[in-house]
């Protein structure tokens, strides 16, 4: 999973520096299998993934592509973003592949990482369980806003691509 997101990604903080962390979980957010990826990032997926579960409660289908970056629920700042995909058998929900990488901007009042900034909402868009997918359907209103919020919207679009692919390939490989 890792391989597929520092391949396909744009930005140099994924592809130099690895600021990632991919993985897979059963369907309370426990941790089953991990990449070799930073520490930081791969024990904070289960938080993001227990975060959303708590927001989508009953309502995350076959097809859903989730993105979540509350720091308040998972996330340890918001240009960490996550990108997780259910996975099911015979309509159960039995777990799910997710990846989350360091975005270059994140709509933040500063773009990279700024450490004067007064409170949560200055640090970026906060994107709290997302279907950027719904039952296969691609959410191009949620597409739009991810783009046109920030600096780098075409740096944001190939990562979070990336993670897609990342965490296809980890549903997939399940």
């Amino acid at each position: 999973m890792a391989h597929v997101l520092y391949r396909m990604s744009n930005s140099s903080i994924i592809r130099e520096s690895e600021d990632i962390g991919c993985g897979i979980f059963d369907s309370t957010g426990q941790e089953l299998c991990e990449s070799e990826t930073s520490p930081m990032h791969i024990g904070s997926l289960p938080f993001y993934i227990r975060g959303f579960m708590r927001k989508l409660e009953g309502k995350i289908f076959d097809g859903d592509i989730i993105i979540h970056n509350h720091p308040y629920y998972g996330a340890s700042h918001t240009p960490d973003l996550a990108v997780a995909v259910p996975i099911f058998h015979d309509n159960q929900l039995i777990g799910f592949s997710a990846a989350t990488a360091h975005l270059v901007d994140i709509g933040a009042a500063a773009p990279g990482l700024n450490i004067d900034l007064i409170d949560l909402f200055a640090e970026g868009t906060i994107y709290d369980s997302i279907k950027l997918y719904e039952k296969g359907v691609r959410n191009e209103a949620v597409w739009s806003i991810l783009q046109d919020s920030v600096r780098t919207p075409s740096h944001n679009a190939a990562d979070i691509e990336a993670m897609i692919a990342s965490t296809l390939r980890g549903k997939k490989r399940f």
